[in-house]
């Protein structure tokens, strides 16, 4: 409450930038403004230089904080006080014009395509190296951290259909989808307030959200839960992981033609699925869809989904999975805390 200088700006004036913030939906209906070496006139103060609000406000609680106009009085704000006539406009406004002109120092849309880059590496890459020291193959670990740094379920299906084949696939698949959608929708519930208690203002929080939980649906919902601004940042930070879908798809691919036997067919490096997920993508990115047309997708994508879980399902039986012990749930555990320390880690010491 302290050092508050009040004015009126001109958004017109020399240096004012505006910035509309696009939302997901194409609209803008937030705009971010910029000050860079902004000149105020002495007129257009508000009130003293550097008030004290708090010290104000104990003092008399009965007066206006601020000289204002009134109905039939015409008096105009005074000047600052402690002002020397014989100074120049530019020389009196200069602590005002030093305050505005200091840059707001943002995360932007590079910073966070390198973090989601960054995590969504590191998390895979520990993934792996967990699952051979805890006696699992290291595609099992390559599997339950790719979904859990890429979109959930939907990955753990994607990469599960590039891998190479293996007696335990099918089971590992199913209880890489039932552990993220549990952990998932704990992480929905328990991480904005955990955003909350570690002090993220809305955007970090958004990031942290968007960067953290696993599934699309979820990340919208504790996104929006805890402010717009928090929703929308965390809905772009997590399309930006379900991007990284393809390229780890491309290093699936990669290992699995490696591990083909000579004489064997070698499968394509990119499958028929996800050659449609980039066209889909493209097109989509052009807005020539009708929205009509990308609802019923939206729905069939969404069914789709399901029939192949249900159908791993159907093959599975519980016992089998029962019988992996405590091991895999610590490892799908291990990996889930260790995206949510590195993204908070991230926040915390990088410039906000």
């Amino acid at each position: 409450h302290e050092g508050i200088t009040m004015m009126v700006i001109d958004m017109h004036a020399e240096g004012v930038e505006v910035r509309p913030l696009k939302m997901t939906t194409g609209t803008s209906e937030f705009n971010e403004v910029f000050f860079n070496d902004v000149l105020v006139p002495d007129d257009d103060v508000v009130g003293p230089v550097d008030l004290d609000l708090k010290r104000t406000e104990q003092s008399d609680s009965h007066r206006p904080i601020l000289p204002h106009r009134r109905t039939g009085d015409q008096r105009r704000c005074q000047p600052v006080q402690g002002r020397g006539e014989n100074r120049s406009r530019r020389e009196s406004f200069a602590p005002v014009r030093a305050s505005l002109s200091r840059p707001v120092r943002r995360a932007g849309p590079d910073s966070e395509v390198l973090m989601v880059i960054g995590i969504v590496t590191v998390t895979i890459g520990v993934s792996v190296l967990l699952a051979r020291a805890m006696g699992f193959s290291p595609l099992f670990g390559f599997l339950s951290g790719g979904a859990t740094a890429i979109c959930g379920a939907s990955a753990a299906m994607a990469l599960s259909a590039i891998l190479p084949a293996h007696e335990k696939k099918e089971q590992a698949t199913l209880f890489t989808v039932i552990g993220v959608s549990i952990l998932s929708t704990l992480a929905m519930i328990v991480y904005p307030l955990f955003a909350r208690a570690t002090g993220l203002n809305d955007h970090q929080a958004g990031m942290f959200i968007g960067a953290t939980i696993h599934d699309v649906a979820q990340v919208v919902g504790a996104g929006y839960a805890i402010s717009p601004d928090a929703g929308d940042t965390a809905t772009i930070v997590k399309l930006l992981r379900v991007a990284m879908l393809l390229p780890v798809i491309l290093v699936a691919g990669y290992v699995t033609r490696k591990h083909t036997a000579p004489d064997a067919k070698r499968p394509p490096l990119l499958p028929w699925f996800v050659v449609g997920f980039v066209l889909l993508m493209v097109v989509n990115s052009f807005d020539v869809l009708a929205a009509p047309a990308v609802a019923a997708g939206d729905i069939v994508s969404r069914w789709c989904l399901i029939t192949a879980i249900a159908a791993i399902g159907i093959k599975t039986r519980l016992s089998e999975i029962a019988k992996l012990g405590i091991k895999p749930v610590l490892l799908m555990v291990a990996e889930t805390a260790l995206l949510a320390a590195i993204v908070l880690l991230i926040l915390k010491f990088s410039p906000s």
